[in-house]
């Protein structure tokens, strides 16, 4: 069958996240509708599928459960699209056959759920199957074969499992089946076995596991091929041992086993049920006419539901997980409703028709229960006036039919549950399934005798045609009953039906004969496998490990297993019943969202099988609709009447409260109300203010009622006015952070520039030599280093590591404890509503007797009566008889006396009325007699019941104080375990929120680690660079102050040199004066240029320092957060820990109450034990004083009672609890009160008819008395001893608890051991290199003496350094490792304290936690000092790149000034030896020049000059350098220093 588009994935996801106001009609909007409440109201959700076999229900289940787990998603897919496609295929395989009316009809019903977290996310899923009709796979109804594995098995099976599992040869018959035989069947039953085949692998099954199914299955088909008949010893055997021999190969178990276990068992077994009427005769009566095919048979069910057991074990194992869910959302699926009269079928519905058409009348009446019952009393009890009808008809009337127990169950004293008189059979009317389980155990019953009970209880009124009961026109044990209300009658046969209702104990044997196979992987499978409860409940909860799940089949278990489901556990019919009534409180338990399917025609559900294989023509009547059909349908399931209160009720509601503090911002700020208003006040105040018609709502008392649609638009214009302000919101964190991100763009551009400028730097180095060796020498350095610190790193990560692990292990065992403390608190509360069920009961047992007892009382106050009155016309007419005799007497007398003739006549007369008052006499003396005789054995009668009456009175009043203790228990033990719950989630979320902190944190702590190494490794670099640049200024530098200051000599020489010229020459070269001038301009214009240079590059320094500042500032900032949250997280662990101390110390107390409690009841039972000794002691004398010592022990029982009383009032706060207590007290009030009138009027009726009662009587009854006191005592020790036992259990596991923590701390006193001895070890290592530093310093000492290498001296200081280094090291572990180790005393003085190994994980998360916070700050203060070191060595490099500059300059200009001085000289030295050449007249002008040559001569000598020839030739050796070294220098651009311009300007002065 091929999906429609409308269930397409496209499809869901324009459904995901709609409202309801904004979906279609679609199968998808009430899953999605289902999915919003679950997620706005947190609660749990169920989606209940309802409708006739053949409308589609499973298929719109499994679109729903696609929808949701499509639209929510899953954790680590614990639930994908496939494995709900193979979880569908494999169900409807094993569990689904073709009927008369649909062509895959589930025959079971399924209850899927699934959990879902905090996210919306589903976490687990589960699926419990109950009713599971197991029967059909030995016997179903004629025309409709089994379940659909079995053709499909034997035709696809590939050929080597084929003869694996023996299945070569299928023509031999079968009792169970028949193999397919069209070719077309054959080809669709193999495809449908690979996509089983597949499906078992996708939900996890193994290899022998399937192989275990498979054999299993072929050996039910192999035991249908060897049949049963009866032998020659009149024992079973089978007809066709060669099947036998097949299926007990394919089972693990041999042939005589196997006929053993099923024939051998049918003879020896029972069927004996406990039960409270009677013992069981028609057991017996089973066993002697149980045939050998009935053991086949019996052993077949039973195979098979181990089968469908274990398929349902390996789904749910599959689906399960260990997350944690918040809520959850429950589908369930039924079989649809049963009519074979629809499709052709006369001969009637069998009884699994019935219990499905049953559990559709229940499904009904809840319908009918949530949607017209309850909203009546809602607006009654909110005083809401409703202008509409509401519905007056109801399924109940069939449900109490089916289903009603009489009242004779409630009260155990009645023995015979057949007979009845018409004065109770109206109170004593039982309802089919009760009528039919008496009938099943009750010897010599058929179905006849079941129809006329049936029929006498309710077919007594007139029958119409819409009565609930009708016997049916056909022959046989047929009977109509009229479902839906009427609109859907139908005939069922009851023939058959006993056989049904009687367990088949050979269902058994087959388990034990799976769980005993020699076989390994059959005998594995099913002894993991169990199913929950007996009878005809199918489903598993093997393999289900999520807490949630536990906690729902729990609960299932112990409404099957409690109360009058524990006594007929073993009633099949029965327990139909209990199983319908555990899904209906499984529903009641949710918020319950109905889908009902319409079946369009009858035959709808066989289209696939009517469908031709060519295209033809549609009839008229497969085209149009049957509308009958579909009408009945509407009126049937109430859906009409449903809209139209939906329509014209107020379906929506809101409590005050809740209203308020969801609208009230809607209103306006000067109309809000005021916070002393009254929540009423305030509703009416907000909704007069909002735009909402007075027609669409309603105030009650405490809620506020809507139409339909109009609280949805109320929420429509509350998102969006909240929409606005987040959007405002929005928009206001969209600037903030806009404009952070424009600073961090700025100080971006500043990095930028700062790492383009060093870029720069770089191209211009890296071709030199000295920095390419630098490169590849440094990085050697620091290699071992970096290892070390890197395998440190390594190790502190896998120590993380592995705390870690631990912690989470912790986490997940807490989290189990947690769990089993939730399944604990769930089993209290079951336990507590089990014991509030007895007592309810037991008032309504007392209550009944009450009734019983005044009615009787005021029968014989009656009796009385009309004896008394009897007894008054008696002597009446005794005197008046009397008084006719005197007259007659006296007439005669006179008649005599006067007229003797006619004495004959008188004397006849007078005969005649003698003999008629005689005859009077003697007919009024007997009919006195007979009325005394009556009223004497009814006066018996009373007495004996009044006596029984207070018998059960007094063992109700016994059983309603044990339940009021045990209440009381179970009260204070959930009471404690919820807030022993309640703290252990709190300290789990507060953990798993703490540790995703943690973890977080870590990961950043780890990402900022590596960035600091990397930051400092880039650092280290740039700093040895800069160090490298550093050294070759310094070396340039020195260079350049020799150049300078031999500059500077020159200098000097020259500046005298010019002195003298000038002084000489005097004012004769004013030229070079100008051109001095000129240039002395030009130098000041330079001087001014290279000013504002300077300027420049200070207020780029000044930018830099702010940027430095700034940044500085922000590390500041970035350290103090970080320290505060260290502090927070320090503070939240301190809190932790002192919380643990205090939950500790409440266990401790509670333990000891506990031990207390149990000596307390250790001491009652032994003197319960002696009372119990005492009274059978007394029980022996038998005399009047035993009544006295009752009535005593009875009057002390009442104040026991009323001190109960008092004691469960002061106990008990909550409002639930004192108002079940309330009640309690006054229907013990009532107990008391009708006990006393009772005992007043038995000493009354005793008074009366005391020479009617005899001693042994009195004997008698006060022995019966002292026996069922007896009998109770027993009980109650019975009770005691099972208390003391699970306190015992309590207290193994608490003393286990003690122990493994005994044991912690042991282990953490040798940790602690061990570190203190690693200390020591430090400690004397930290001497020795204390000492080696010593004899270190002293070698330093001698060899500086010595005067050794500076290279020796230097290596040793390095080495002293290293030393040192690792002396402060050690210094530091050391200092670590005490405060680890007084870390741990405290930690171990706590581990006394606390005595659980929570603390343990905590403290060692807190130091790993300061460990990583110390390494932090530690790896941040290395940071600021690099950082620190790398300002001072940029400024440092900042003022020697000034001094090179300035040195430049000065030299530059010296340079200049030295090549204009030089041309200078020349010229002054060229004039003057022209002078002197052109003076040769004057002979004493020669001898002038030889003596100024002379003086020039001396004066260069004194002043260390040459002479003018050498001078000329160094002047132009000079000149040569200066040009080069002026050509060499022209590559920098660098101004004059102002101190040459000043020589300069004052030697042209």
């Amino acid at each position: 069958m091929q999906p429609l588009q409308i269930y397409s994935e496209k499809v869901i996801q324009m459904f995901k996240g709609c409202k309801q106001e904004d979906m279609p009609p679609h199968i998808f909007a009430s899953a999605q509708i289902a999915y919003r409440e679950m997620l706005n109201t947190r609660q749990d959700q169920s989606i209940v599928f309802m409708g006739r076999s053949g409308s589609g229900k499973t298929y719109n289940v499994h679109h729903v459960l696609q929808y949701l787990t499509l639209s929510a998603g899953t954790v680590n897919n614990v639930l994908t699209v496939d494995k709900l496609s193979a979880m569908t295929v494999l169900l409807e395989a094993f569990g689904n056959s073709r009927t008369i009316l649909n062509i895959n009809a589930s025959r079971f019903s399924q209850i899927t759920t699934l959990d879902f977290d905090h996210n919306g996310q589903v976490v687990s899923a589960s699926i419990q199957v109950l009713m599971f009709e197991k029967t059909r796979v030995v016997r179903r109804p004629e025309g409709e074969p089994t379940f659909h594995v079995f053709y499909q098995l034997l035709a696809g099976v590939d050929s080597k499992l084929r003869s694996e599992l023996q299945l070569n040869n299928l023509n031999d018959p079968n009792l169970f089946m028949t193999p397919l035989q069209k070719t077309e069947d054959k080809q669709r039953a193999m495809q449908y076995w690979a996509k089983i085949y597949s499906a078992m692998d996708s939900v996890g099954m193994t290899e022998e596991e399937i192989r275990s199914i498979c054999s299993v299955l072929a050996a039910i088909y192999h035991l249908g091929v060897a049949g049963a008949v009866k032998g020659n010893n009149n024992k079973g055997q089978f007809a066709r041992p060669a099947g036998a021999q097949r299926a007990a190969a394919l089972l693990g178990i041999s042939v005589e086993e196997l006929a053993r276990n099923i024939f051998a068992s049918s003879g020896t077994a029972t069927l004996t049920r406990n039960t409270s009427m009677r013992n069981s005769p028609a057991d017996k009566q089973s066993e002697a006419h149980t045939t050998a095919m009935d053991a086949l048979e019996g052993f077949v069910i039973g195979l098979y539901s181990d089968v469908f057991n274990a398929i349902v074990s390996m789904i749910n194992r599959s689906l399960s997980s260990n997350f944690r869910s918040l809520a959850s959302i429950t589908v369930l699926d039924t079989p649809g409703f049963q009519n074979p009269a629809t499709c052709g079928r006369q001969s009637g519905a069998s009884f699994e028709d019935l219990c499905h058409n049953y559990t559709q009348e229940k499904l009904q009446l809840l319908f009918h229960d949530l949607v017209f019952t309850t909203p009546q009393d809602r607006y009654s009890q909110e005083n809401i006036d409703c202008d509409f009808e509401f519905v007056t008809t109801s399924p109940a009337a069939m449900v109490s039919l089916i289903e009603k127990p009489s009242q004779q169950t409630l009260n155990p004293s009645v023995v015979n549950v057949r007979t009845s008189t018409p004065e109770t059979r109206e109170a004593e009317k039982k309802g089919l399934l009760w009528i039919l389980d008496e009938e099943a155990i009750f010897p010599g019953a058929t179905e006849d005798s079941f129809m006329d009970r049936f029929f006498g209880y309710h077919g007594e009124h007139k029958v119409k045609r819409d009565s609930l009961l009708r016997k049916a026109s056909s022959l046989g044990n047929t009977f109509i009953l009229n479902h839906f209300q009427g609109t859907n009658p139908v005939q069922y046969n009851a023939s058959g039906w006993l056989k049904v209702c009687r367990e088949n104990p050979i269902c058994k044997v087959a388990t034990q004969v799976l769980q005993d196979s020699k076989k390994a992987n059959i005998k594995e499978l099913f002894n993991s496998v169990k199913a929950p409860v007996g009878g005809m409940v199918s489903g598993s909860i093997v393999g289900m490990e999520g807490s949630t799940s536990l906690r729902r089949v729990g609960s299932m278990r112990r409404t099957f297993m409690s109360g009058t489901a524990g006594l007929k556990k073993r009633s099949m019919c029965l327990q139909v019943k209990f199983q319908v009534d555990t899904i209906i409180e499984t529903l009641r338990k949710t918020n319950c969202h109905f889908i009902h399917c319409i079946l369009p025609q009858a035959n709808a559900g066989l289209c696939e099988l009517s469908r031709p294989t060519e295209m033809a023509p549609e009839k008229p009547d497969d085209i149009l609709m049957n509308v009958t059909l579909v009408r009945s349908q509407f009126r049937g399931n109430e859906i009409l009447e449903s809209v139209r209160i939906h329509r014209q009720g107020y379906p929506d509601h809101i409590t005050f409260g809740e209203f308020i503090q969801k609208f009230e911002g809607l209103v306006p700020p000067n109309v809000k109300p005021t916070p002393d208003m009254n929540d009423k006040s305030a509703v009416i105040q907000i909704v007069e203010n909002l735009d909402i018609d007075k027609l669409n709502y309603r105030i009650g008392l405490s809620k506020v009622f809507f139409r339909a649609g109009a609280l949805n638009r109320l929420e429509s214009s509350r998102d969006d006015r909240v929409t606005g302000r987040i959007t405002a919101f929005q928009a206001y964190c969209r600037g903030y952070i806009a404009r952070k991100k424009l600073e961090k763009l700025r100080v971006q551009h500043v990095a930028i520039s700062c790492i383009q400028k060093n870029v720069r730097k770089h191209y211009q180095i890296r071709d030199w030599a000295w920095w390419k060796l630098y490169v590849k020498v440094k990085p050697l350095l620091n290699v071992h280093r970096t290892e070390e610190e890197l395998h440190e790193k390594e190790l502190e990560l896998e120590q993380m590591k592995t705390k870690l692990d631990r912690i989470e292990k912790e986490r997940n065992d807490y989290k189990q404890q947690m769990d089993k403390l939730e399944n604990r608190v769930v089993e209290l509360q079951a336990d507590l509503v089990e014991e509030n069920t007895t007592a309810t009961q037991a008032s309504e047992m007392l209550e009944t007797e009450s009734a019983e007892r005044m009615r009787l009382e005021k029968e014989l106050k009656d009796v009385q009566g009309k004896y008394n009155a009897l007894k008054r016309n008696h002597d009446k007419v005794e005197m008046e008889m009397t008084q006719m005799r005197l007259w007659q007497a006296e007439t005669m007398d006179g008649d005599l006396d006067d007229d003797d003739v006619d004495a004959d006549i008188y004397k006849e007369r007078y005969e005649r009325i003698r003999k008629e008052l005689a005859f009077t006499r003697k007919k009024m003396t007997q009919q006195h007699e007979e009325e005394l005789e009556q009223e004497h054995n009814s006066k018996k009668a009373v007495e004996k019941r009044l006596h029984e009456s207070l018998e059960d009175m007094e063992d109700l009043r016994r059983q309603l104080a044990s339940a009021k203790k045990k209440s009381q228990k179970l009260m204070s033990e959930m009471q404690d375990s919820k807030l022993h719950l309640e703290e252990q989630m709190s300290r789990n979320n507060d953990l798993e929120r703490k540790q995703r902190r943690f973890d977080t944190e870590l990961s950043k702590a780890h990402e900022e680690a590596r960035q600091e190494k990397t930051m400092k490794e880039k650092l280290q670099r740039e700093k040895d660079t800069l160090t490298a640049d550093n050294y070759s200024l310094e070396k340039e530098v020195q260079r350049l102050k020799g150049d300078v200051e031999s500059q500077d000599a020159k200098y000097e020489r020259l500046q005298k040199e010019l002195g003298d010229t000038l002084t000489s020459a005097g004012h004769k070269d004013e030229h070079g004066i100008s051109v001095l001038k000129k240039a002395k301009a030009d130098l000041e214009a330079k001087v001014i240029d290279q000013e504002e240079e300077l300027d420049d590059q200070a207020g780029q320094i000044q930018q830099l320092e702010q940027t430095k500042v700034r940044l500085e500032m922000n590390l500041e900032k970035l350290r103090q957060q970080n320290m505060k949250d260290i502090e927070e997280k320090e503070q939240e662990m301190e809190d932790l820990r002192y919380s643990t101390q205090k939950k500790l110390k409440q266990m401790e107390s509670q333990m000891e109450e506990e031990y207390e409690e149990r000596k307390m009841m250790v001491q009652k039972n032994r003197d319960l034990e002696q009372r119990l000794q005492d009274l059978q002691g007394q029980a022996a004398q038998r005399d009047k004083g035993a009544e006295k010592r009752l009535r005593k022990d009875l009057r002390k029982t009442k104040a026991l009672l009323k001190d109960a009383e008092a004691v469960l009032h002061k106990q008990r706060s909550g409002e639930g609890s004192k108002a079940q207590v309330r009640q309690l007290r006054n229907q013990l009030e009532d107990l008391e009160f009708s006990s006393a009138s009772a005992v007043k009027a038995k000493k009354t009726m005793e008074l009366e008819l005391a020479d009617l009662q005899q001693q042994l009587d009195e004997l008698f009854k006060s022995k019966q008395e002292i026996e069922n006191r007896s009998m109770t005592l027993l009980r109650e020790k019975t009770e005691i001893q099972s208390q003391l036992e699970e306190n015992e259990e309590d207290m193994a596991d608490i003393m286990k608890k003690y122990k493994a923590v005994v044991q912690q701390q042991t282990v953490d006193q040798i940790k602690m051991n061990d570190q203190l001895a690693q200390i020591e070890e430090l400690t004397i290592d930290r001497d020795k290199l204390r000492s080696e530093v010593n004899d270190l310093k002293e070698r330093i000492h001698t060899y500086e003496e010595s005067s050794v290498d500076k290279t020796v001296v230097q290596r040793l200081e390095n080495k002293i350094r290293d030393l040192e280094a690792r002396l402060d090291l050690e210094t530091t572990n050391k200092h670590r490792l005490e405060v680890q180790v007084n870390r741990m005393k405290e930690q171990a003085d706590r581990f006394s304290e606390e005595k659980e190994q929570l603390t343990s994980a905590k403290s060692q998360a807190e130091e790993n936690i300061k460990k990583v916070q110390r390494n932090l700050r530690d790896l941040r203060e290395e940071f600021s000092d690099v950082q620190k070191r790398e300002l001072e060595m940029a400024h440092k490099f900042k003022e020697n790149e000034n001094k090179v500059a300035e040195l430049e300059g000065d030299f530059e200009q010296n340079q200049s000034d030295l090549k204009l001085a030089f041309k200078r000289i020349a010229d002054l030295q060229a004039a003057l030896e022209e002078g002197l050449d052109s003076d040769d007249d004057f002979s004493d002008s020669d001898v002038e020049d030889e003596d100024s040559g002379s003086d020039i001569d001396t004066f260069l000598a004194k002043h260390k000059r040459s002479p003018l020839g050498a001078r000329r030739r160094s002047l132009e050796s000079d000149t040569r350098s200066s040009r080069l070294n002026s050509a060499s220098s022209g590559l920098t651009d660098t101004p004059s220093s102002p101190r040459l311009t000043n020589s300069i300007e004052h030697s042209d002065a």
